[in-house]
């Protein structure tokens, strides 16, 4: 997967999925993509990340770098 397929900038990204990446610990998105029901997000660190909202309302952000690599 290249870089250039998170091709939205990040300051475009909800703010609601930029505080769960802060909160999760995670790196500032370089870019990012709206993925089926998913948004997923390329980090400056260089992992990916799929960031969505569970039936509970709560924003989930799931390391995906392994899987994506892997396909």
């Amino acid at each position: 997967m290249d870089s250039t397929d998170f091709y939205l900038a990040p300051m475009t990204m909800s703010y609601f999925f930029l505080e769960a990446l802060e909160d999760n610990g995670y790196a500032f998105p370089k870019g990012w993509r709206s993925h089926q029901q998913n948004v997923e997000a390329l980090l400056e660190d260089g992992k990916i990340v799929r960031i969505n909202v569970d039936a509970t309302n709560k924003v989930v952000v799931e390391d995906i770098t392994a899987e994506v690599s892997s396909a």
